[in-house]
């Protein structure tokens, strides 16, 4: 099984579009990832038509208890984690073993 890592994401961009160089391609990567970081921290879910959906969710202070041990349980800090529901797209694409579809790119060109 392979990671799929930044790079990957940045070399897919690379490929994928004919008039931008690597180094635009990494910019424009982290730029979406920057994005999407933002509006989380902001507090705003992030929908990608025929991916995913990541959503902020705040948890509340807990006590976590260790089960092998009797000792004073340790306190779980308040904090917000992300929750990521996959749309149906994505899933079918995943139980059928394939990809999703990809749109074909815009090639129109400025006259």
């Amino acid at each position: 099984m392979k990671t799929v890592k930044r790079a990957d994401l940045v070399d897919a961009a690379y490929l994928a579009a004919a008039a931008i160089t690597r180094a635009d391609a990494r910019a424009l990567v982290d730029e979406v990832f920057a994005l999407i970081a933002d509006a989380l921290a902001a507090g705003s879910r992030v929908k990608i038509s025929r991916f995913a959906t990541f959503s902020p969710r705040a948890k509340k202070a807990r006590v976590g208890r260790n089960p092998k041990r009797p000792e004073e349980a340790a306190v779980i800090a308040a904090r917000t984690i992300v929750l990521f529901k996959a749309m149906p797209e994505l899933k079918d694409a995943i139980n059928a073993g394939g990809r999703v579809q990809r749109r074909p790119p815009d090639r129109r060109t400025a006259e």
